[in-house]
């Protein structure tokens, strides 16, 4: 009898598995499952997707974080009796990278799928700040993390997670010149070596001090119209051209910035140039207008004088300017005792000093005023110097633009334009 009962229960065995295994796909694996889900979404991923083939699970899904692949797996496999036999967590993760600058280091982070794009970042990298020393020890690799479809940058197509990284480490075109004491320094970021030694040769030219070490390049530096071409150096050509050259800045975020001083002719020539170089962008200018390079702070004088004597002689011409009424071309008697301190002046400088006798005029500012009237001026005072005693070959004529600030004309603005003055050449 227990002999039979074996016998049939072995019999039936099979069908008991086989009933079982019915049951389990029809109720316990879809029960699993509906609990994988839930548990997943819990922790906020819901993005994986489980497959039961009996107790073995397959994970598949699109995640951010290697580490949010790891939790999913762990959840799953709590689950009674699952498990997920390796190479079944298909589960993929978006490439990603971060980076951090300290004392002079560049901190590298992140994830990718191998060693060749932890290799293509640290070169772009190490080309984009060269100065910088790296450090790439935090950046993890696995075969499930997915670089992404390219994108477009000047250096050609790159893998989406490195686009950021590199855009925010590219450094900015500029340009400064700043002035400190007797020399000049430039400062910046240009994108070829051969702007960079042109700018530098243009300051060159002047025999100022410079101190260029501040300026460098960078093919990988961020794009920008003044950075290209030879407008940026024609225009310092031109500042440094000056007796006493400006200081200026110009970058990717801000438009052309000048300060210093400037005749009329100048500052045309600068607004010109710098339109070439800044695009769509505002020339902001800082200056002081002077009628002349005479009138520069650091004009320096050709005239051979004896030591000391150039700058107290400059001041005395200065305040012994001489002023005609409106539309007259005769001194006043007032106006032309001054011409004895002046001609005392040009005895004292010696034979070897040379002078312009400078006028100016603005028809807007004096009426009645025209080109002839200037000329009239000048020629009257160098005659009547001339008369005096002082010899005709130390003495030029020259007129000038009188200097016309914003705003209203005022009187003392009006008198300017009706003056000569004695500089020394």
């Amino acid at each position: 009898m227990r002999s039979t009962i074996v016998l049939i229960s072995l019999a039936l065995l099979p069908v008991f598995i086989y009933w079982l295994r019915i049951d389990y796909a029809q109720n316990g694996m879809p029960a699993l499952l509906s609990r994988a889900k839930r548990e997943l979404e819990a922790a906020g991923l819901e993005q994986v997707d489980v497959q039961l083939n009996y107790l073995d699970a397959r994970l598949s899904g699109f995640l951010q974080h290697p580490d949010s692949r790891d939790r999913a797996e762990k959840i799953v496999e709590r689950l009674p009796g699952v498990r997920i036999p390796p190479g079944n967590n298909l589960i993929t993760v978006a490439a990603a990278l971060a980076y951090s600058i300290k004392d002079g280091q560049l901190i590298l982070k992140g994830w990718l799928p191998n060693l060749d794009s932890q290799r293509a970042i640290e070169h772009m990298t190490q080309l984009f700040r060269p100065e910088l020393k790296l450090e790439s020890s935090a950046v993890r690799l696995s075969p499930y993390v997915e670089l992404g479809r390219p994108v477009e940058m000047p250096e050609g197509p790159v893998p989406s997670c490195f686009q950021k990284v590199l855009e925010d480490l590219r450094v900015p075109a500029s340009l400064s010149i700043k002035r400190d004491g007797d020399r000049y320094i430039l400062k910046g970021m240009l994108r070829s070596e051969e702007t960079r030694k042109a700018v530098i040769s243009a300051a060159a030219m002047s025999g100022w001090e410079l101190d260029s070490s501040g300026l460098r390049w960078n093919s990988h530096c961020g794009q920008a119209p003044f950075a290209a071409g030879n407008g940026l150096p024609r225009f310092v050509e031109a500042l440094f051209s000056s007796p006493t050259p400006g200081e200026f800045e110009i970058d990717v975020r801000n438009g052309p910035r000048v300060s210093g001083y400037v005749t009329p002719g100048t500052e045309a020539v600068w607004l010109s140039l710098l339109r070439a170089v800044s695009g769509e962008a505002k020339v902001e200018l800082d200056v002081t207008r002077v009628p002349s390079s005479f009138h520069f702070p650091d004009y320096k004088p050709t005239s051979t004088l004896p030591e000391g004597m150039a700058k107290p002689l400059v001041a005395l011409l200065k305040k012994q300017s001489v002023y005609f009424k409106e539309g007259a071309d005769t001194l006043e008697p007032s106006e032309a005792v001054k011409l004895g301190s002046l001609f005392a002046a040009v005895v004292a400088a010696g034979p070897e000093a040379r002078f312009i006798i400078a006028g100016y005029g603005d028809e807007a500012m004096e009426r009645g005023s025209s080109g002839r009237l200037r000329v009239r001026r000048v020629e009257n005072v160098r005659n009547q110097l001339v008369r005096m005693g002082v010899p005709k070959d130390v003495l030029e004529t020259s007129v000038f633009d009188a200097v016309r600030p914003p705003g209203p004309l005022s009187e003392d603005v009006r008198l300017g334009a009706r003056k000569v003055e004695l500089l020394l050449k």
